[in-house]
């Protein structure tokens, strides 16, 4: 039988989860290393609580591709896979 909890937590790609609040249910290692956070950290914290960067600037560049990126999440149901650059 498959570990689906081992995979998504030794992944080298950063992934997180997040619920329809857009509050965090899991990030894998990769993740927490890109970002220099720890899971006790992230878990049930905001996104944009702890989204690199200012999220509050509307010229952040990150901010409009997160924001698109979680309206077709959102609006189809299926995951969707972002350019950004945490550090």
């Amino acid at each position: 039988m498959v570990d689906f909890a081992a995979l998504f937590d030794a992944s080298p790609n950063p992934y997180m989860v997040l619920d329809r609040d857009l509050r965090y249910v899991a990030a894998n290692r990769a993740y927490l290393a890109v970002t220099g956070r720890t899971l006790e950290e992230l878990i049930g914290a905001r996104l944009m609580d702890m989204f690199p960067h200012d999220p509050d600037d509307p010229e952040n560049p990150n901010k409009r591709i997160l924001v698109a990126s979680l309206e077709r999440v959102l609006a189809t149901g299926t995951p969707d896979v972002l350019p950004i650059k945490i550090r």
